[in-house]
């Protein structure tokens, strides 16, 4: 017993020797720097690099994500007031709006024979020709929130497959949207026009609509097409 104390004495005392002998540690001074705080946020172009759209006509040629930086209308006679030609493209609106002259024409947003592109939040006016038009071979693109208006022959068209338009609000056209393959229609809301949908071959699946006041037909006919609950009068 008396052995065991002393081995726990020794213990203790070489325990206190190590603590005593240690290099201190320093957690550094408490006092802030000079000067107000500088922000640790990033802002959005940091998070996600982005290209501002000043004036119109503007080609697309490279991936990436633009936006508007303000109300624009390209000059009378444009083809395309945003032309874009490559995949893998976000174009923001902003809340902004794109305005057309009225020429037959005359399209909003072009999208070529390319893929994954988004266009949303924002208002198409007065393109006779289109509001947006993606064009035969492009695939997955997605269209939401635009307002397109007072034009002629097409407010969207989309051509080629698996793409999506939702939350739109279409008026003032010869077809509301003309829709290809394979394509979701959701939550738009499509009025005054002389057909609200229209369908180039089918299997498209159409949910959550309201169409009302085209005066030839709300909804054509779609072959393998999924007819969901859609509000029509």
């Amino acid at each position: 017993m008396k052995r065991l104390s002393v081995c726990f004495t020794c213990l203790v005392s070489l325990i206190v020797l190590t603590a005593l002998s240690a290099p201190p540690l320093y957690a550094g001074s408490l006092e802030p720097p000079p000067g107000p705080p500088a922000s640790t946020m990033k802002n959005l172009d940091q998070v996600e690099p982005r290209i501002p759209i000043i004036s119109v006509p503007f080609p697309i040629t490279q991936s990436g994500s633009y936006y508007l930086t303000g109300n624009l209308q390209p000059p009378s006679g444009t083809f395309a007031a945003i032309h874009i030609q490559a995949d893998d493209v976000t174009v923001d609106l902003m809340g902004y709006r794109l305005k057309g002259s009225g020429s037959i024409s005359e399209i909003g947003v072009l999208i070529d024979a390319h893929s994954r592109v988004e266009v949303k939040n924002g208002v198409i006016q007065g393109f006779a020709g289109s509001g947006v038009n993606a064009q035969p071979g492009s695939t997955g693109c997605i269209l939401t929130n635009l307002r397109i208006a007072d034009g002629y022959l097409n407010g969207i068209v989309v051509f080629g497959k698996a793409h999506l338009v939702e939350g739109c609000v279409i008026s003032g056209y010869y077809y509301g949207i003309y829709a290809e393959e394979g394509c979701i229609i959701r939550k738009c809301i499509i009025h005054g026009n002389k057909t609200g949908i229209a369908f180039d071959t089918g299997n498209c699946y159409v949910d959550g609509n309201m169409l009302f006041g085209n005066t030839d037909a709300n909804l054509g006919a779609c072959t393998g097409c999924t007819i969901g609950t859609n509000h029509m009068y």
